[in-house]
């Protein structure tokens, strides 16, 4: 017989980070061109967190100590990978 599993009533399976880019572009002459754009990163300003445990416990009585989708840690705070809320802006320009 196969025992039921159980999970808890909050769990989590993966990592929530929006980017957003805006840009324009800008022409002289058909040649010249300039391109402008702005981007966001973890434009939600979400705490991402990581280290989701995958372990599926056997159903118990006491459902506060199953860790399936429990996260253990934060992702790092380095920028453009889920870290805090950044902006960037540049320009491109081409001949």
């Amino acid at each position: 017989m196969i025992k039921p599993l159980a999970l808890p009533s909050d769990y989590q399976v993966g990592l929530f980070s929006e980017a957003f880019r805006l840009s324009r572009l800008f022409s002289y002459k058909g040649r010249y061109r300039l391109n402008v754009f702005a981007e966001m990163f973890n434009a939600f300003h979400i705490a991402n967190l990581s280290g989701y445990s995958a372990a599926l416990d056997a159903k118990n009585a006491n459902a506060a100590a199953n860790a399936f989708g429990q996260p253990t840690q934060r992702i790092l705070q380095t920028f453009g990978s889920g870290g805090p809320r950044a902006v960037q802006l540049g320009a491109r320009f081409s001949f």
